[in-house]
């Protein structure tokens, strides 16, 4: 009975804290003024990294993907599979990049910060892919924008001709585009830096903005007593996701958030994962008077502070294997407390029935689109496979046959532009996994196994009991 108490306290003590966590959206979040000259990016940032490749970065420190990798976690595309060798992605596939789009949608971030090394690095030519997938009749987030973080400065000291050519570079290729993130007509540029930088970093890029006729908006990382120099820079922010506090500000210009910090060289987490803090320190970040709001990071997996869909995985075994998955646990939350770009959260659900030589029976089944309206259906880039109209509520439910090409990794892809849902399976080795399909299995094979301890423990009692009527009648 005090177990029942102590259970029903702790529930109303939450359901009271966390009703009064509430989001004031007028507060300054736009286009508007936060102090003087200070400007605000609208909506919540996240930092990118586009450096994954096959086994680019995954194997960093001699690790051998896919038997290890360096992280303590691995990305959960395939809901509550395990699948090192299609889930340690590549930052440059078509399907990952419209995955990514699509949870960046669900999430309701606004723009991304992304991790640039220079022209034609690796980084830069996944940015500019970034940048067009993004605005493709396929992109589930057309309305998402895009500016670099230039990560030279934090591990090097390029000099200023260095710099200015690098800021032409990035303005004619990519200051034009759309949704390449400008405040007041000015393409964006965050700058890292090194723990040792200081006045004379800031001198120097306040010199290569000058000479650049102040055409783009320079961001510059905090050093200690920056405010003394804050004239030298358009904005300032803060990177430091392994922060105790899992939250921090640098007001009136920026502030952010950690989900946790779990480095691949710790044994331990320095921030382990907490979901209701991180709500806790999102709302505060919502509700706070500064100029830029991050969220840090997307996907930097090394140092565990990613937010994008993952899993646990055990690194003192070889191969790694899968522990408690977090799915899209952060995700939600972003959802639930950033307001939505969009007019509509469309969602689909794959629900695979059978798979033979590849052609495979599923259902697809979606909510949140627009009502009554046709929506096309796509596999992968196949155009139109399909057709579907949704109900006055905006759901559907559809079945089809396909004929995958190949095994791997493949995306379904419903909606009209604007409001497109993805959903990723995978087939592999003739057997096709989604997450509605494999949780099924899993459902089914637990329901068996019981089934066959029942038989055989009820077997022994009859055994055991035979034997016994047996032995009284000798």
């Amino acid at each position: 009975m005090s177990l029942l108490i102590i259970l029903l306290f702790t529930a109303l003590f939450e359901y009271v804290y966390y009703d009064t966590l509430t989001i004031d959206h007028n507060t300054k979040s736009h286009s508007e003024d936060i102090d003087d000259h200070v400007l605000s990016i609208p909506g919540i940032g996240v930092f990118f990294y586009p450096w994954y490749g096959r086994w680019r970065h995954w194997n960093a420190s001699g690790y051998d993907p896919p038997y290890t990798w360096s992280s303590h976690y691995i990305p959960d595309i395939i809901e509550e599979a395990f699948i090192p060798e299609i889930e340690l992605y590549d930052s440059s596939d078509e399907k990952i990049i419209l995955w990514q789009l699509y949870m960046m949608r669900k999430a309701h971030v606004s723009y991304a910060i992304v991790s640039w090394w220079g022209p034609n690095s690796y980084e830069d030519k996944v940015f500019d892919k970034l940048m067009n997938i993004s605005t493709s009749p396929l992109s589930p987030h057309p309305k998402l924008k895009w500016c670099i973080l230039y990560e030279l400065e934090g591990y090097g000291d390029p000099d200023l001709n260095h710099i200015v050519s690098d800021l032409k570079y990035i303005i004619k290729r990519y200051g034009s585009r759309e949704n390449y993130l400008k405040i007041n007509g000015k393409p964006v540029a965050f700058v890292y830096a090194d723990p040792e930088d200081g006045p004379e970093y800031a001198r120097k890029w306040f010199s290569a903005k000058t000479l650049l006729e102040n055409s783009l908006y320079i961001v510059l990382k905090v050093f200690p007593r920056y405010e003394n120099y804050a004239n030298l820079s358009d904005s300032w922010y803060q990177y430091a996701p392994s922060n105790e506090a899992r939250y921090e500000l640098q007001p009136p210009y920026s502030g952010f958030v950690s989900p946790g910090f779990w480095r691949i060289d710790e044994e331990n987490p320095i921030l382990d994962r907490n979901i209701d803090l991180f709500k806790e320190n999102l709302i505060k970040l919502l509700n706070s008077n500064v100029g830029i709001k991050t969220i840090q990071t997307w996907n930097e997996w090394h140092e565990g502070t990613q937010v994008e869909p993952g899993q646990v995985v055990d690194t003192s075994t070889i191969p790694y294997k899968p522990l408690q998955s977090y799915g899209d646990k952060f995700i939600e939350i972003m959802r639930q407390c950033i307001p939505n770009p969009y007019s509509y959260d469309p969602e689909i659900e794959v629900n695979i029935h059978s798979i033979y030589n590849n052609s495979c029976n599923m259902t697809i089944m979606g909510r949140g689109f627009p009502s009554e309206t046709t929506l096309f259906i796509n596999i992968d880039n196949k155009v139109n496979v399909g057709n579907v109209s949704t109900d006055r509520n905006g759901e559907f439910t559809y079945t089809i046959n396909y004929e995958f090409e190949d095994q791997g990794l493949h995306i379904v892809i419903v909606g009209i532009n604007g409001s497109i849902a993805i959903y990723p399976i995978c087939i592999k080795e003739s057997l096709i996994t989604s997450s509605k399909s494999l949780a099924l299995a899993v459902e089914e094979s637990s329901e068996l196994f019981i089934l066959i301890i029942l038989v055989i423990t009820s077997l022994v009692i009859i055994y055991y009991l035979s034997n016994q009527k047996l032995g009284k009648r000798l």
